[in-house]
């Protein structure tokens, strides 16, 4: 009995010492030129969501044609875009921050310094 509550002990401190599994948190952001974001969220690496959405934009918009907007693993993104959407425009303001609305904040004022309309239409997520 002594040696089976020992061996017990003993495999729980092994699976206590293992390293916690990834936290699944690390986004990434890429566009095309006169395209729509393509947004990629819950890879465990960075480098991985970079590479997947460059190879999903590229998927959509063409091979090489897409450029990585940002990345990170945690914090909050945003993406703005101008009233031109609505009439076939596809012109993208993005920001990050601390907060979703440091974020949005960020996104606009991006969206804005394009001069291609009144921005709106904004769009975030949290990390972490």
């Amino acid at each position: 009995m002594q040696t089976r509550l020992t061996l017990l002990v003993l495999l729980a401190l092994g699976f206590a010492a293992l390293p916690a599994p990834p936290a699944l948190a690390a986004w990434a952001v890429a566009i095309a030129p006169g395209g729509n974001p393509i947004v990629g969220r819950a890879y465990d690496t960075r480098s991985k969501a970079r590479r997947e959405v460059l190879a999903q934009c590229d998927g959509i918009y063409g091979e090489g044609t897409c450029e990585l907007l940002g990345s990170g693993s945690g914090g909050c993104v945003a993406l703005a875009n101008n009233a031109e959407l609505a009439r076939g425009g596809t012109r993208w303001g993005y920001g990050k921050g601390r907060t979703r609305q440091k974020a949005e904040d960020a996104a606009l004022a991006a969206c804005d310094a394009l001069e291609a309309g009144v921005c709106g239409g904004v769009h975030s997520f949290c990390g972490r």
